[in-house]
């Protein structure tokens, strides 16, 4: 898969933007256009890396879920494996998931 075009990159900065701007705080040595930039990273790495990522999913989860759903999954777990006492991960979390596992 390609990576994204200009017009969804921006899509996705300006709503990122929008969230982190009560959270801006949490990165007070990132200009705005060094976050563009590692938007722009982030998703050169995942189309260089798509068959590595897709890969890491036992079948028959690979073969029939959709990419929303293995995206879904990933960000849960980079954000409870690599923020656990972030609030703002907690919230996201909470969002998804809910506060309590059955």
């Amino acid at each position: 898969m390609a990576p994204l075009n200009e017009v969804k990159l921006r899509y996705i900065w300006r709503g990122l933007m929008r969230f982190l701007s009560q959270y801006w705080h949490v990165l007070p040595d990132v200009s705005k256009h060094e976050f563009y930039d590692a938007i722009v990273a982030a998703d050169i790495f995942c189309s260089d890396n798509e068959a590595l990522l897709n890969s890491a999913f036992p079948n028959p989860f690979r073969a029939n879920a959709q990419a929303w759903l293995k995206m879904l999954v990933y960000v849960c777990i980079f954000a409870a494996r690599y923020s656990p006492d972030d609030e703002i991960a907690k919230q996201f979390l909470a969002r998804v998931i809910g506060t309590e596992v059955d």
